[in-house]
């Protein structure tokens, strides 16, 4: 496949939105069949697609476009006054780079995010939890944060 005019897509039935209390919402997913490179993951994000495990979506509601995604050039990034308040804020936490989140904490944290802001729970057995959240559609570096004073 050479472009996205091509890329099949599916929508889901409305449902209740995951950002917005009581809003309806649709989802629109990549066919999972796909296989994306690099290129197509970076075209996908560029047009609002997100990802989790190996599933790429973007909300795609008729009435509604307050879900607006944002990436930030890292390369072009310059910090302003509030970007250093916020870090001076923060100098407690330490970031560094894992090879993989494939322990039961990092599970664990996903899956107590995805029952806070998706309303949703997990119960996957180990081999779920592998292919749902480490199966990789493209190179995916991973970084963990903790807070020095809770440690």
């Amino acid at each position: 496949m050479e472009s996205l005019k091509d890329l099949k897509l599916y929508t889901t039935t409305e449902h209740d939105c995951s950002y917005l209390p009581g809003q309806r919402a649709k989802t629109l997913f990549v066919d999972p069949e796909f296989r994306v490179n690099n290129e197509f993951h970076t075209r996908l994000n560029e047009i609002g697609f997100r990802r989790s495990g190996s599933h790429l979506y973007r909300p795609n509601c008729e009435h509604c476009e307050q879900c607006i995604p944002c990436r930030v050039l890292v390369n072009e990034f310059e910090p302003e006054r509030r970007f250093m308040r916020v870090l001076k804020k923060n100098k407690d936490l330490s970031v560094e780079p894992v090879n993989s989140i494939a322990s039961d904490e990092h599970f664990q944290l996903y899956a107590t995010y995805i029952s806070e802001r998706h309303r949703t729970s997990l119960f996957f057995s180990l081999n779920v939890r592998i292919r749902f959240i480490l199966k990789y559609v493209v190179k995916t570096n991973y970084w963990v944060s903790w807070s020095a004073t809770i440690s």
